[in-house]
């Protein structure tokens, strides 16, 4: 699935044109760049809450996206259970199928509350509500922030686990670049100064992607 949109608020303070990216199942794409760049413009234009100034946004794309952000939205009094109980039982038996390396973390947990999970654990649940409504593009927006040593490991691994499995597609907001670097996958790069946006084709090293950085 590919959208080419241009992104801005209103016509005349159009922010970026020709944003090019492709979902495909089995990818990660970063979009990297300052705080105020436009990464929540970006987003909330593909999820439809403003509208795109140029192109389109595909509705295959509209309707399979969900967000995972650095804000965490679950109930803090329910279980994990609770949640699993609101879900459909055809629902239960796709992630099953499809995703057995999450539904494995979610049955280790589920008689927590969401109150007693680390902030890596509370991800893990979202990725789990989005994929049991058969989302299949996820928005990780800036994702890692606030995470330890330990969970940022244990949410990484698990991210790149999911996407072996070729059934969802990841875009990844982050200022981060030592997460987009572990992670992987095609970095695309928003340059607000120049009203640009830059697909990178470089190594995918620290140095490089700073020096990359740098020039733009």
């Amino acid at each position: 699935m590919d959208v080419n949109i241009s992104i801005g608020y209103e016509v005349n303070k159009t922010l970026y044109k020709d944003v090019e990216i492709s979902f495909g199942m089995g990818e990660i794409n970063h979009v990297i760049g300052e705080n105020g760049t436009g990464k929540s413009t970006l987003y909330k234009t593909l999820i439809g809450e403003l509208k795109p100034l140029g192109g389109t946004v595909p509705v295959e794309v509209k309707k399979n996206i969900a967000i995972i952000s650095d804000y965490i939205s679950l109930p803090t009094e329910l279980k994990v259970i609770d949640i699993l109980n609101f879900i459909d039982k055809n629902n239960i038996d796709y992630m099953r199928k499809n995703f057995k390396t999450i539904m494995k973390i979610i049955a280790g947990i589920k008689h927590q509350r969401i109150s007693q999970l680390s902030t890596g654990q509370k991800r893990i649940v979202e990725i789990f509500t989005a994929l049991s409504a058969k989302k299949s593009i996820l928005i990780l927006d800036e994702a890692c922030n606030g995470l330890d040593y330990k969970n940022r490991d244990f949410f990484i691994k698990n991210i790149k686990d999911l996407v072996k499995q070729n059934k969802v597609s990841i875009l990844h907001t982050s200022h981060n670049l030592e997460d987009v670097i572990e992670l992987g996958g095609t970095v695309y790069v928003l340059d607000k100064c120049r009203k640009k946006f830059y697909k990178y084709t470089g190594l995918m090293s620290m140095d490089e992607l700073s020096s990359f950085l740098r020039k733009h």
